[in-house]
């Protein structure tokens, strides 16, 4: 069983308004795998941008990569060739094939926090923020709860669980959310 999670970055447009960008991922989207990658070797946005040139991903490596068999953990294949794959993405379309399918643009948070929670089946939601700082939320078919993404959090593999999202607040309550003190534990401050 995999733990999908939906890996998106913000940016500021020149009205003011927030765009994301973002990308689905299929295996290993928990903060222990997925989130400590997205910490420790995605906070470049360059980097981070050839990522979302990947289209939907299989699996999350510590860079691209090359293309590699799509099913690698067989015994088909030695040890060292699966550690080495393993460090690298894994896409649908490069390395199985697919048809490309660019990522997805969202105008607004609570578009992408609405395809989040409501049409696909993802348990984590990553977001690059403009401030190039990570948070991740847990996501569930109503809401989000969103936090920053630290050693601590990535660690304990959890989430808060207070609900900084639900599909029922518009983008001003998430923007005035987004913004708030990171001293009073929540937002990201400006």
């Amino acid at each position: 069983m995999a733990t999908n999670s939906f890996i998106a970055k913000e940016e500021r447009q020149p009205d003011g308004s927030l765009k994301y960008t973002g990308i689905f991922c299929h295996f290993d989207g928990d903060l222990k795998w997925n989130g400590a990658l997205l910490k420790n070797f995605w906070s470049d946005k360059d980097k981070l941008n050839t990522l979302f040139d990947m289209c939907d991903i299989s699996g999350l490596g510590k860079y691209i990569g090359e293309k590699h068999p799509f099913i690698y953990m067989t015994d088909e294949y030695t040890k060292e060739q699966q550690i080495k794959w393993q460090s690298m993405v894994t896409s649908y379309h490069r390395d199985r094939g697919d048809p490309s399918k660019p990522a997805r643009v969202f105008n607004g948070f609570s578009e992408l926090a609405d395809y989040v929670c409501k049409d696909t089946f993802c348990d984590y939601l990553y977001i690059f923020t403009e401030k190039e700082q990570w948070q991740v939320g847990r996501a569930t078919r109503h809401d989000i709860s969103l936090a920053a993404l630290t050693d601590d959090a990535i660690k304990a593999n959890s989430v808060p669980t207070e609900t900084y999202y639900s599909i029922h607040k518009t983008d001003d309550q998430m923007e005035n959310y987004l913004t708030q003190d990171q001293t009073q534990g929540r937002g990201r401050g400006r």
